[in-house]
Parts: C-alpha cells; sequence; structure tokens
C-alpha cells in the first residue's frame, strides 16, 4: 500500500482508500496498507478531520505497521495513527479485514486515536510488541462506527513482549470503547509492565448503558505494575470485568 521508510520524517497519509475499490469492494494490497519504519519518526497516517480519513481494508498484511528499521533495526518515534476505519469499508455493513488492525513492533511515542479498529475477527485490532510510551486514545475498537453493536475482531488489544508505560485512555480524552471483540478487551504477557487502563468502556456500548461484551474478559492482566482505574484522590472508572 503506502510505505515510509528510511529517515522519511514529518509526511502525512491522509483521505486515501487503501485496499478497497472507490465503491467499498475488497481490493487488497499484497502487504500492510501503510507501514512506516523506522527511523522515520513525526509522521502521520489520518488526520483529526472527516476529510483526513484513510479507509483500510482487505490488505493480506496489518492494516497499519509500524516496525523498525529493515537494516540498522532502528525504532520509529513519535508516530500519529488517527481518524481512520481499519477493517470496515465505507458502511458498517461492509466488513474489510486486514491481517491485524494496527501492528506495532519496538516503537515509542506512537499515539493511537479517533480509529475505528473492527472486523478482524481471527486477529488482533490492536497488536503492540516491544512498545513504550504508546498513547490510545478514543477509538472504537471491535464495534460499529455508533459503538451501538458488535463487529468482533479476535482480541480487542494485545501488549506483548517488553512493552512498558503505555496508556490506555484518557481522562481527558473522550473513552476508548473496547467491546463486542470474540475474545479478551485487552489482554497482555506477563513480561509487559507499566501500562496504565483509565476511562474506558470495556464490554459496553458508547455510554456505558448497554452491555456489548466481549467473549473474553475484558482485561486480562497477567504482568506487573499495571494500572486500572485510578487512585482513591483520582477516581477514573472502567466499565470492565478483569482477570489478573
Amino acid at each position: 500500500g503506502v510505505l515510509i521508510q528510511g529517515n522519511a520524517n514529518h509526511n502525512t497519509v491522509a483521505d486515501n482508500v487503501i485496499g478497497l475499490s472507490d465503491a467499498g469492494n475488497a481490493l487488497g494490497n499484497s502487504g500492510p496498507g501503510a507501514k512506516i519504519l523506522g527511523p522515520s519518526n513525526n509522521n502521520t497516517i489520518g488526520g483529526d478531520t472527516a476529510g483526513e480519513r484513510n479507509y483500510i481494508g482487505s490488505n493480506t498484511g496489518n492494516g497499519v505497521e509500524i516496525a523498525r528499521g529493515a537494516i540498522g533495526g532502528e525504532a520509529a518515534l513519535d508516530n500519529v495513527v488517527q481518524g481512520n476505519r481499519i477493517g470496515l469499508g465505507f458502511f458498517d455493513d461492509e466488513v474489510v479485514p486486514n491481517l491485524d488492525g494496527i501492528d506495532i513492533t519496538g516503537a515509542t511515542g506512537t499515539v493511537i486515536q479517533d480509529n475505528l479498529i473492527s472486523g478482524h475477527a481471527t486477529h488482533i485490532g490492536i497488536d503492540l510488541r516491544d512498545v513504550t510510551g504508546t498513547r490510545i486514545l478514543s477509538n472504537f475498537i471491535g464495534t460499529n462506527s455508533d459503538a451501538e453493536s458488535a463487529v468482533p475482531n479476535g482480541i480487542g488489544i494485545f501488549l506483548k513482549g517488553a512493552s512498558t508505560d503505555n496508556d490506555i485512555g484518557d481522562m481527558n480524552e473522550s473513552p476508548n470503547v473496547i467491546s463486542g471483540n470474540a475474545s479478551a478487551g485487552i489482554t497482555m504477557t506477563a513480561s509487559v509492565s507499566g501500562t496504565t487502563i483509565v476511562d474506558n468502556r470495556i464490554g459496553v456500548d458508547v455510554d456505558g448503558k448497554e452491555a456489548l461484551g466481549n467473549g473474553g474478559d475484558g482485561i486480562q492482566l497477567p504482568g506487573s505494575n499495571n494500572t486500572v482505574g485510578g487512585s482513591e484522590d483520582e477516581p477514573e472508572r472502567e466499565f470492565v470485568l478483569v482477570k489478573f
């Protein structure tokens, strides 16, 4: 689809249809829809307006992939994936899955915000390995565009490897809705630490009033030094079932 590599910085990929025809039919690339390789930094896939939205579906690789450089192994820093429809076409009944929705390895400071990431029924909505400082904010993961019915990913969010100090949700942003997925809403391996999970809607609709369950646990938390919700002084809320 689209490849950004080799010290390519401050680029924007916006208002594209990637892996689909202009009618929304499957026309996938034989690889990722959009890929950023380190040390490319400060690039944006999408944007904060509807006109910058990318429609990314039906690719045999991941919808969006961020990874270390192919030669030197340098990390990609401070890239943004925002405002995209990943795994759904122009309409909610057009399910056009990629492999994973978003797959990130070895990156630092990535922001994943305001995306619809659904329909990857046998794979993962957001797959993170060996990442640091990732912020996952205001996304709908496993639902339709209104976050009122399920369009499942296999797992909503999966953190792996030496992933540390990542945030899922923020009291200053709209909640992530992580609901309707076939298995867990959020899961991680025991090697993951320092994850903060606050102010999300997990297993319910966007208003937190109607059940929209994941097929497994809301949060599986086998790692160490991870936080769900806030302190007594800062009572951030989760609508969720947690398994430690």
